[in-house]
C-alpha cells in the first residue's frame, strides 16, 4: 500500500453493539437498558459508565435512527492480547441517521481502533465532550500485532488509531469539543464517496500527540474550522487530491455554511462565545499537501484547496525537543506534545533527510496543484519558510510527464506574512499575488539540477525516488514562477529572490533592487519584470 490514509486499512469496525439502534429499535444489554428512554422517535442513551477490556466490543452502534448519547464515561481498554485478525471495536458508531454525542468522556485504547466513526449516510454531531485515542501502555502492548494504518517512507507520519473516523458520505460536525489521539489520527476525514463528505469543527481542539495530525482532507472531503486549535508532533492538517480545508475564526461560523448548504452551526446548542482565531501548531508542518497515485492512474493530477481566514499557523521546534505544553480549554488537562519517530531509523537516512528539509515550512506543498488563499494570516515558522513545495517522498507520487496546468497559486490578503517561499517543485508553475498585504522574506525556485545536486548524496539510495527523474518520462524543464503585488502591496526583500516574473502595481513597493531581463511600462503604470533577481536594498 502506497501513500495514503485509506480506511481499508488497518482492522474494520466492528459495528455490533452492546447497545443497538436499527430502524429505532432498542437491543440492549440488561445492564444498559435502563439507560434508554424514547420520546418522539428519539432514542437518548444517558449516563452511561462503561468499562470494557475487550478488545472487539462496541458499546453503541446506530443505524437508520436518531440517537443521543449523553452524560456518558466510557472507557475501553485492551486487556488480553490480540493476534492482528480480530475485528476492532469502537466506543460508538454510525452509519446513517444522526448520531448526537453530547457531555461525554470517551476514551478508547489499543491500535487500528477508532473512538468514534461515522460511516455510509450518517450525521455525527461531537459537542462539549472529550473524544480520545489513548495511547495506554498495556493496551499498545497487547495490540502489537496490530499494523499502523498505513504507514510507509511515503506518508511519513506514525501512530496506529484514529479518534474520530468519518468516511462516505457523512456529515461531522464537532462543537466546543476535545479529540485526542496518542498517535496517527485525531480527526480524520477520509474515503468519501459520492458528492463526497464534509466535517465542521467549531471551538474544537485536535491534538495529536506523538504523531500523525490534527486532521486530514482526503479525496472529495470538506473540512471547515472555525475558531478551533489544532496541535499536532507531525502534522497540524493534510489535504490529499482535491480535498478542502476552510478555515477562519469563531466569528466567520456564524455566517458559515458548507457546500452541501449546511450552516456551520446547525446542530449548535447555545453561544459561540468570544471571538478566536484557529491556530494550528505542528513540530513539521501545519500544512501539508498531497497527491498520492494510490491507484495507478498515471498522469492525472488534482488540485488541492485551503481558504485560511483569521489564522495563525506555528512550526514550533519544542515539539521535536522537550515537548509542548497545552492546557485545554474544554477539560483543564495539560498535554504534552512530542514528536517520537525517528524515521532516519525507521526508514533510512535520505528518508531521515527529506524530513528534516520539510520540518518547520508551514505550508508543504508535494507534488500537487494547490489552490490557496490566506487572509489575515500570520505564520510563525522555526525554519523561517513560510511555503515549501517540493517533490514528494513517495514513489507513487503524480510526477508530472506533461504540463496539466494548475500549479501552485497563492493568494495573500490583508496579511503580513513573515518567512520565505522556497518553489523548489521546478515540475509546476508557481504563482504568488500579494493584495494588500506585506511580506518580509525571499522567493526562490529550484531547477532540476539544482533539485537534484541538493540531493547528490542519495542519488543511489532507492528510497530516495525524488532524485534525478527520468528526463525521458519526466518533466524536467524549469516552470515559472511569479510574483504580482497589487493594492498597496509591499514585499521586503530579506537577501535575494528569483523569478520568471514580478508584476508591480503603481501603489505597490518592492524594497529591494531588481535587476531582469526585461522590462514593460504597461499604461497604468504597472511594470512588468521577466526573469528578475530580487536583492535587499
Amino acid at each position: 500500500m502506497a501513500e495514503g490514509d485509506v480506511a481499508s486499512t488497518g482492522n474494520a469496525t466492528n459495528a455490533n453493539g452492546t447497545i443497538d439502534v436499527t430502524d429505532g429499535i432498542v437491543t440492549a444489554n440488561e445492564s444498559l437498558a435502563g439507560s434508554v428512554e424514547e420520546t418522539d422517535g428519539t432514542i437518548t442513551i444517558s449516563g452511561v459508565s462503561y468499562e470494557s477490556g475487550d478488545y472487539s466490543d462496541t458499546l453503541l452502534s446506530a443505524s437508520n435512527s436518531d440517537v443521543t448519547l449523553t452524560g456518558a464515561n466510557i472507557t475501553m481498554n485492551v486487556i488480553e492480547t490480540v493476534s492482528g485478525n480480530e475485528s476492532a471495536g469502537t466506543a460508538a458508531y454510525v452509519d446513517s441517521g444522526t448520531l448526537t454525542i453530547s457531555d461525554s468522556n470517551i476514551v478508547v485504547d489499543g491500535a487500528g481502533r477508532y473512538t468514534v466513526a461515522a460511516t455510509g449516510t450518517a450525521t455525527m454531531v461531537v459537542e462539549d465532550s472529550v473524544i480520545v485515542a489513548g495511547g495506554d501502555a498495556g493496551a499498545i502492548g497487547n495490540t502489537a500485532a496490530v499494523s499502523e494504518p498505513a504507514s510507509n517512507a511515503g506518508l511519513l507520519i506514525s501512530g496506529n488509531s484514529r479518534a474520530n473516523f468519518s468516511v462516505g458520505q457523512t456529515h461531522t460536525f464537532y462543537y466546543d469539543s476535545l479529540c485526542v489521539t496518542d498517535g496517527w489520527a485525531a480527526l480524520s476525514t477520509d474515503s468519501a464517496t459520492g458528492s463526497g463528505l464534509e466535517f465542521v469543527g467549531v471551538n474544537t481542539e485536535a491534538l495529536a500527540l506523538h504523531g500523525g495530525y490534527g486532521i486530514y482532507a482526503d479525496t472529495n472531503c470538506r473540512d471547515y474550522l472555525y475558531g478551533s486549535t489544532l496541535i499536532s508532533a507531525e502534522v497540524g492538517a493534510i489535504i490529499s487530491n482535491n480535498g478542502a480545508i476552510t478555515v477562519g475564526s469563531t466569528a466567520d461560523a456564524e455566517t458559515a455554511t458548507t457546500q452541501d448548504g449546511h450552516s456551520a452551526l446547525e446542530y449548535h446548542d447555545g453561544e459561540t462565545g468570544e471571538d478566536e482565531r484557529t491556530t494550528i501548531i505542528a513540530g513539521r508542518n501545519d500544512f501539508q499537501l498531497h497527491s498520492p497515485d494510490m491507484m495507478g492512474e498515471g498522469n492525472s493530477d488534482y488540485t488541492a484547496s485551503m481558504s485560511l481566514s483569521h489564522t495563525t499557523l506555528i512550526t514550533d521546534d519544542a515539539i521535536n525537543g522537550d515537548g509542548y505544553e497545552y492546557t485545554s480549554d474544554v477539560n483543564g488537562e495539560t498535554y504534552t506534545i512530542r514528536a517520537t519517530e525517528d524515521y532516519a531509523d525507521k526508514y533510512g537516512d535520505a528518508v531521515g533527510a527529506y524530513i528534516d528539509y520539510v520540518t518547520g515550512a508551514a505550508i508543504l506543498v508535494k507534488s500537487t496543484s494547490a489552490d490557496i488563499s490566506l487572509n489575515d494570516v500570520e505564520i510563525q515558522s522555526s525554519t523561517g519558510v513560510a511555503l515549501l513545495t517540493a517533490l514528494n517522498s513517495d514513489s507513487m507520487s503524480r510526477y508530472l510527464k506533461q504540463d496539466v496546468g494548475g500549479g501552485v497559486n497563492v493568494t495573500i490578503t490583508d496579511s503580513t506574512i513573515d518567512g520565505d517561499f522556497i518553489h523548489d517543485d521546478y515540475q509546476r508553475d508557481m504563482a504568488v499575488t500579494l493584495d494588500g498585504s506585506t511580506l518580509n522574506g525571499d522567493i526562490t525556485f529550484s531547477t532540476a539540477d539544482e533539485w537534484n545536486e541538493k540531493w547528490s548524496g542519495y542519488a543511489d539510495d532507492e528510497t530516495a525516488c525524488w532524485v534525478n527523474l527520468d528526463a525521458d518520462t519526466y518533466i524536467t524543464e524549469t516552470q515559472a514562477t511569479t510574483v504580482t503585488l497589487t493594492n498597496g502591496a509591499v514585499w521586503n526583500v530579506k537577501e535575494a529572490s528569483e523569478l520568471t516574473m514580478l508584476t508591480i502595481s503603481t501603489d505597490s513597493v518592492v524594497n529591494g533592487s531588481i535587476e531582469a531581463e526585461s522590462t514593460e511600462t504597461l499604461d497604468d503604470g504597472t511594470v512588468i519584470y521577466t526573469n528578475a533577481t530580487v536583492t535587499a536594498a
